[in-house]
């Protein structure tokens, strides 16, 4: 288990790296995400309402088929996007699941 957290702080620091090289003169940087959310049977509407008042979330939208939720979120850097996924969407009652899709272009 060590062993996989050590290579998964290795990947974050190479991503905070590039990011940090990559910002713009005014230093911003904005990490952006989608969340899908798989919910508690007959939670979703509710709990989309829910997650729309996390602050970063951009959006929260009922769908169909393998999840329930899809999540936009923005945060200024990996630190804040996973606080924001783990607190703000992952806390919330009714939530079962979530997978974090990256956005990377």
């Amino acid at each position: 288990m060590d062993e996989t957290l050590e290579r998964i702080q290795r990947v974050i620091t190479a991503h905070q790296t590039e990011l940090n090289r990559l910002r713009s003169p005014g230093g911003a940087v904005v990490m952006k995400a989608y969340v899908l959310v798989n919910a508690t049977q007959g939670r979703s509407l509710e709990l989309a309402r829910l997650i729309r008042e996390v602050s970063g979330v951009r959006a929260a939208e009922v769908i169909t088929g393998e999840y329930d939720i899809v999540v936009t979120c923005e945060s200024p850097d990996i630190n804040a996007l996973g606080a924001l996924i783990v607190d703000g969407i992952q806390r919330q009652h009714g939530v079962h699941k979530t997978t974090t899709c990256l956005v990377i272009s």
